[in-house]
């Protein structure tokens, strides 16, 4: 996820994992409501730092220049 609208509850970022990656948006409730495997569900990592920028969030060493 690279945008979120906290009045909307509403992400913006890049999805994988699916027959054609792509942008696109998805609502926080929908993550919430997900039961993954085993009853497993998702989890917010709550150390992971705020970042304004998707450039300040990936680390030096995984940008690819070209």
């Amino acid at each position: 996820m690279t945008e979120y609208d906290p009045e909307e509850g509403i992400f913006y970022g890049f999805v994988t994992g699916m027959p054609f990656p792509e942008w696109g948006s998805v609502a926080l409730q929908e993550f919430i409501d997900l039961t993954l495997p085993l009853g497993m569900k998702i989890e917010r990592d709550i150390h992971f730092p705020f970042q304004p920028f998707f450039s300040d969030a990936v680390p030096e060493s995984e940008k690819q220049y070209g």
